[in-house]
């Protein structure tokens, strides 16, 4: 699931999986693709929105650090910088 965070600071796109549905995800790109890559990865227990609320807020406090933010174009909206 993918969730769009704004700080004040930046903005951040999070990817959102729980555990067993990452295993899934895993295995599937190994098979197709021979690799799995995932930028601004979040795991909770379940996905719920009290979970994601809840991940976003912790991650809040440490200024989303681990985090890649977004590229601030010239008008002042947001674009991914992978």
């Amino acid at each position: 699931m993918g969730v769009r965070v704004v700080s004040p600071d930046a903005a951040f796109e999070l990817t959102i999986y729980d555990a067993a549905r990452l295993g899934q995800e895993i295995a599937e790109e190994l098979q197709s693709d021979g690799f799995f890559a995932a930028a601004n990865l979040v795991v909770v227990p379940r996905v719920t929105r009290t979970n994601i609320i809840q991940a976003v807020e912790r991650l809040s406090r440490i200024d989303f650090q681990g985090l890649i933010p977004q590229e601030k174009t010239q008008a002042g909206s947001t674009r991914s910088s992978s």
